[in-house]
């Protein structure tokens, strides 16, 4: 249970082609947050360090409020 204000569980869909590609562990931001899911092509996926990003993928993640407004504009920019 979240029980932080600072912190939630987010959501972003991956529109930019810059970071697709690439495994979780390149993103901007990764530091910062814990991804525990990937939706992708219908299905949840458990993530790892070496998983790689694609277009479309749905990130599930927690993390602070600054970080995710960030990632949120980074990834979900369409290019």
């Amino acid at each position: 249970m979240l029980t932080d204000t600072e912190s939630g569980l987010y959501e972003v869909s991956v529109n930019n082609r810059r970071y697709t590609g690439i495994p979780i562990k390149s993103l901007p931001f990764i530091e910062a947050i814990t991804i525990s899911r990937i939706y992708r092509n219908n299905e949840f996926i458990a993530p790892r360090g070496n998983t790689v990003i694609e277009l479309g993928d749905h990130l599930i993640f927690t993390g602070n409020k600054e970080t995710v407004k960030e990632l949120r504009h980074v990834l979900s920019l369409t290019n």
